[in-house]
Formats: C-alpha cells, structure tokens, sequence
C-alpha cells in the first residue's frame, strides 16, 4: 500500500502534465506592440500566464491583462482556460537593440508552474511601423526626384513642340499677310499710272539702280512684324538650350 502512494505521488505530475506552445514574431521593435500566440492541449484547467522578455539588463517589456500595461515579471490571473488557441497582446517597453530571450510560464491556482519554455527573439531600437513610415517617406523622396535622362528627353520634346507651334504661327500670319496684301491692293490710294511704273501717292519711294520702287507704309509694318517673329522665336530658343546646358 504505501508504494502505491509512493507511485501516485511521483506519477500525478505525469498525469496531470499538460502541453503548451507560444509563437511570437522572430523581430520586434521599440515601442511596437505585437502579439504572441498560445496553444494549450490537456490542460482543462484555469491558469495564471507570464511572458518576461530579458535583455543585457533586466525585463524590457509589458504584457495586457486586459485592462492595463502590467508588468512582465508578473503573472497574469487567469489568463487561459482551459484548452485551445489564447493571444496575448506585448509591448517592449524598455529602449533595446539585439537579441533578448523570452520566458514562457504557464502556474495553477495552486501556484505550482505547470509548463514553461523559452524563445529567442530579435529587438530592435526602432519599430516597424516608424520603419516603415520612413521608407515610404524614401520612396516618396525617390519618385519626387525625376530621371534626368527621361527630364532630358522630355524637355527636347517640349523644345520641338514650341517650334512646331511657332512655325505653325508664322505660316497662319504669312497668310493672313497675303490676304491682307490682296485686300490692301485692292483698297489703296489712287494711283496714277504712267508707262510701266506704279506711283502710290500715299507711299514713299527706294531706289534701285535706275528702276523706282515704292513700298506703302503697310508692307512696312508687316515687314517688320516677320523680322520681330522670328527675333522673338531666336530668344526662346536660345533660352531653352541654356536651361539643356545646365542639366
């Protein structure tokens, strides 16, 4: 009878044992809250939780009882009951770069631990979510930054556009002066003609040789409007491949 009791009391904890697993993320972050995943098999019981995470120096993060930040060197009552799948919300709490190990307990009521494990896990001196908004802060920078091959390109296309555009101008004003010119033709000053020679009376005259040619003060104007156009087109231009030199 009493190596029965003997037996019993060294085969109860055998019995009574249950299996557990924690998963939580491989790296972390600063200020980061992450989760770690809890699975319970052959427990069917009510169990307090503690999950300490260590660095160089002593515990560097809070776990969520549900109301508050507690600290991790506590357990947390009851957290888990009976078997299944448990999350349990973390926090590093403390400013820690490198590698720390975590501590994984499960204790009854009775306070006697009924399971424990470690795990290792990276911590890093920044969160991801700061990491993360930082490189998308990079990739913004790098888009708003053009490629000066494509700015190249793109600017010689806008060279030849104007071109395009002015010459298209100047041969709608070259006809609309030929049109101007028939009409002036037709609504000019008296002339009086002697011989072969026209002699405008409203026109002053240049001499070629002995040959007299008299220009009106409108084929003057419209004269100098071409030399103007084109005076201006040379400018523009001529700005454009500044700005292409200093690219």
């Amino acid at each position: 009878m009493r190596w029965i009791v003997i037996l019993s009391v060294f085969l109860m904890p055998l019995v009574c044992s249950i299996d557990a697993k924690i998963n939580c993320p491989d790296v972390v972050g600063f200020e980061e809250e992450f989760y770690c995943d809890i699975f319970v098999d052959e427990g069917g019981g009510v169990y307090d939780l503690k999950i300490y995470i260590r660095g160089d120096a002593g515990g560097i993060n809070r776990i969520w009882d549900g109301n508050n930040w507690q600290r991790s060197d506590w357990y947390v009552k009851k957290a888990i009951e009976g078997d299944g799948d448990f999350r349990r919300k973390l926090i590093i709490h403390n400013n820690y770069n490198g590698k720390a190990t975590g501590q994984f307990k499960l204790r009854s009521s009775s306070g006697k631990i009924v399971f424990e494990d470690v795990f290792d896990i990276e911590v890093g001196s920044q969160s991801k979510e700061i990491n993360r908004e930082n490189d998308e802060e990079e990739e913004e920078e790098e888009e708003e930054v053009p490629d000066k091959e494509s700015e190249k390109k793109d600017r010689e296309e806008q060279i030849k556009e104007i071109y395009d555009y002015l010459k298209e101008i100047e041969d709608e004003k070259e006809n609309h002066d030929d049109n101007l010119q028939n009409k002036d033709a037709e609504n000019d000053s008296p002339s009086i003609i002697t011989s072969t020679k026209v002699i405008n009376l409203n026109s002053q005259s240049k001499t070629s040789g002995s040959e007299l040619i008299y220009t009106s003060k409108n084929d003057r104007i419209k004269e100098y409007m071409v030399y103007a156009f084109f005076f201006f087109l040379i400018c523009i231009i001529g700005i454009l491949l500044h700005e292409k030199t200093q690219w």
